[in-house]
């Protein structure tokens, strides 16, 4: 922010808030009204300067020039003066028209929901200048005419807009962390670490108990058989096979 803008715009910002861009009407409006300053009082003046050079010794062309000085001045700061303001905090609408009527109005941009361009006319659209629709998140629009450049105007406001909110973010988040981690260490102070369950080999001993069970277990049941023999009667032996569990 240069030391011009920081005089001029001085009253319209809040403290420790800075310009980043001002955005105004087209020059070209400017350079109409001053050389229809310069061509109106100009001749004024050369007819005074012909016809009426003083009066008791007093030049009154120079009370004609003074006036054309104020003329070209005033033109050229109304068009300074209104303007949209892009600041490190939000938007500034200024409106200016006359010297004891002055408005302003701000807008966040946390409540700023699109920028949209209108481009009516063939001077529009060959002088490249349109008007501004501020769309607020409520439903609310504030409608700037006469811009110079405007989807210029619309890509910085936007893409400004949203590094803002990123950072915004970014801020809140941090200090977010920082006031869990203190937080956590009040409560370690005062009530000290918080004790850890210890976990027994109980469990694990049980399955290694299975384990093995299951592997030391035979793969055929033994069975008890008991053999009986006897002799028949022609000198034979007789063998009788009984299963027993």
């Amino acid at each position: 922010m240069n030391i011009f803008h920081r005089i001029v715009f001085a009253s319209f910002l809040e403290e420790e808030e800075k310009i980043k861009k001002v955005f105004r009407h087209p020059f070209l409006f400017l350079f109409k009204r001053v050389l229809f300053c310069l061509i109106l009082w100009g001749s004024l003046t050369f007819l005074v300067w012909f016809f009426v050079p003083y009066i008791n010794g007093i030049p009154i062309w120079w009370f004609v020039v003074a006036f054309l000085v104020f003329k070209v001045f005033s033109a050229f700061f109304f068009w300074y003066i209104n303007a949209i303001l892009m600041t490190t905090e939000s938007l500034l609408f200024i409106d200016w028209p006359r010297v004891f009527e002055r408005r302003f109005q701000r807008l966040d941009f946390s409540q700023l929901d699109t920028v949209t361009v209108e481009k009516i006319g063939v001077n529009s659209f060959f002088l490249n200048f349109g008007t501004l629709v501020f769309q607020k998140i409520g439903g609310d629009l504030i409608r700037i005419e006469k811009v110079n450049a405007p989807n210029w105007v619309a890509r910085r406001i936007e893409r400004f807009r949203e590094q803002r909110l990123d950072e915004k973010n970014f801020t809140e988040e941090s200090a977010l962390k920082d006031l869990i981690s203190q937080l956590v260490q009040t409560h370690v102070k005062s009530n000290g670490q918080p004790e850890r369950e210890e976990f027994t080999s109980k469990p694990l001993k049980k399955e290694r108990k299975k384990e093995q069970s299951f592997k030391q277990k035979p793969r055929f049941e033994e069975q008890n058989i008991e053999i009986e023999k006897s002799f028949d009667d022609e000198g034979g032996i007789e063998i009788d096979l009984d299963e027993r569990d």
